[in-house]
């Protein structure tokens, strides 16, 4: 292992946190892999609705390993949009300054900025540069750039800024070759490497026990928002393969809304018969089901790369998913199959079909291939280098 040597300041535009637990998880595991190779501390700046006592509240924690510094801020109340955004900006920036000020105080000033996910927290890392003199370098995993979801309008002033922020990284790294390219047509250029979304391959791993249910276990894990991962689609998709055979079942996993989803099974006669719905779990019962399973499906209209990919891969499972974003730099015929985004018939016939030719996908390939481009210690190496690279350059 490379010896600790670079102090890296992660700032994270989402990170887990008292007030949404899972927000930005993929984040902290970014942050996790680098520190296995340098000294990384996170600065975080989150509202918090239920702060009554101060404006600001800094908590300071070590999380595996990791000094996270999240300093909870009062939301602003005010009903004026352009007061209320200028309030709420003023409060953010002094709570991620508060934050850095902690940071300082504890373990002195960091040699590099670690900017994960630009909105907002691209402010602040152009902010210390210019104050601190702090490089930084850059990662994305945000769909809103993708042609697909176009929830970052180019024809705005904030787009200008966040454009000119991200055009002074050191080094830019999205997840995913495809979202490189979105990135270049937002006019974001610069040196570019690509840094996956990181697994715990030794969490997620193939089952030691032989499951004793004969039936085919499909599993779907998400946010189940509907407009991004279409899980209507994978019901009714699900009602036209019971037509066909009825040896399967499908286990939805989620942290969001399901109430509607269980109306809409219920009516298509699914519910608890052959589609099961399983609410908010730990990362560790997760990668236990996800063990056990035969086939991950995901049905989503966009995407970058989702981290349940990686993470079935780990655990020898295959993928049927839809060929959007980054899906198909990794989702070969050896490790699952791509369908077309809503044509749920062509998932109907995918899921026949992985049933009818399970044997034919290698759970040792797949964790290999997992643990070569996924692991802790590649992404951690990935990032070292990146860093060295941003670090080296004398401008």
């Amino acid at each position: 292992m490379i010896k600790k040597g670079y102090s890296i300041l992660v700032l994270p535009g989402w990170y887990p946190n008292r007030t949404d637990p899972t927000l930005g998880n993929f984040v902290q595991k970014h942050a996790e892999a680098a520190n296995l190779f340098c000294d990384v501390s996170v600065v975080y700046a989150c509202p918090d609705p239920n702060l009554k006592n101060s404006n600001y509240e800094p908590v300071i924690e070590v999380i595996n390993g990791i000094l996270t510094i999240i300093v909870y801020y009062k939301k602003i109340d005010s009903t004026t949009p352009l007061l209320s955004s200028i309030h709420k900006f003023r409060r953010y920036l002094h709570a991620s300054l508060l934050g850095y000020k902690k940071l300082v105080e504890e373990k002195g000033k960091p040699d590099l900025i670690h900017l994960n996910i630009l909105i907002r927290a691209g402010l602040i890392a152009w902010y210390l540069r210019l104050r601190e003199g702090l490089k930084y370098v850059y990662t994305e995993n945000w769909t809103g750039f993708l042609p697909s979801n176009p929830l970052f309008n180019p024809y705005t002033f904030q787009h200008a800024i966040y454009k000119f922020i991200a055009n002074r990284s050191k080094v830019l790294m999205p997840v995913t070759e495809n979202l490189k390219n979105a990135l270049i047509g937002h006019g974001i250029k610069g040196n570019y490497r690509i840094v996956g979304n990181v697994v715990d391959t030794d969490l997620f791993k193939p089952a030691h026990e032989e499951r004793k249910d004969s039936k085919f276990i499909f599993i779907h894990i998400s946010h189940a928002v509907d407009d991004h991962k279409n899980v209507s689609g994978i019901l009714r998709a699900t009602e036209k393969l019971k037509s066909i055979r009825t040896d399967f079942e499908l286990h939805i996993i989620s942290d969001g809304k399901q109430d509607p989803h269980i109306t809409y099974a219920e009516k298509l006669g699914l519910y608890n018969n052959q589609v099961f719905f399983t609410g908010t779990q730990s990362t560790s019962r997760v990668a236990e089901k996800l063990a056990k399973s035969d086939c991950l499906v995901l049905f989503s209209n966009y995407e970058n790369l989702p981290c349940v990919i990686p993470e079935a891969m780990a655990c020898g499972v295959p993928v049927i998913s839809t060929n959007v974003g980054g899906i198909a730099e990794h989702i070969t015929e050896e490790y699952g199959i791509l369908v077309k985004p809503r044509n749920e018939n062509e998932l109907v016939m995918a899921m026949k079909k992985i049933m009818e030719h399970s044997n034919n996908y290698s759970s040792q390939k797949l964790r290999s291939y997992a643990v070569k481009h996924f692991s802790y210690e590649m992404i951690g190496k990935d990032f070292y280098s990146a860093y060295k690279a941003a670090l080296d350059q004398h401008a």
